[in-house]
């Protein structure tokens, strides 16, 4: 796990600015992720959001391998990476309800649709039943 981690935060190397200007490919690949409320740190901050997960994931992964437990680590790894993954496609063809909240340490508001918010929560609810 440290070894796929550690991995992972080095591939990331490979879209800092003056490399992703030169391999027009690359540049395509950072669009895909680059998302306009996060510039001019986009991979400032994917870089410490893999780090926190990592990290999570590892005190949790010891808390439960004392319990025989590990497949529990799926169910949030589904939830953001399905219901995360959905909700803003689903909030951007099917959103109507809107509302505003903050981000964590930030004074920046951002709006999101309660349509968005449910397909987390329905897929949550699936994830864990399941």
């Amino acid at each position: 796990m440290l070894l796929g981690s550690l991995l992972t935060l080095l591939s990331l190397l490979i879209f800092i600015n003056p490399i992703r200007r030169r391999v027009s490919i690359l540049a395509m690949m950072f669009l895909s992720f680059d998302r306009p409320e996060d510039r001019p740190y986009t991979l400032l901050w994917l870089i410490t959001q893999f780090m926190g997960s990592y990290i999570v994931l590892a005190i949790v992964s010891i808390y439960l391998a004392k319990y025989n437990a590990l497949g529990l680590l799926s169910i949030p790894i589904l939830i953001n990476g399905i219901g995360d993954g959905l909700a803003e496609p689903v909030g951007i063809r099917f959103g109507k309800h809107h509302y505003q909240t903050r981000a964590l340490f930030t004074g920046k508001k951002y709006i999101r649709s309660i349509e968005g918010s449910a397909c987390v929560f329905i897929t949550s609810i699936l994830v864990i039943y399941y």
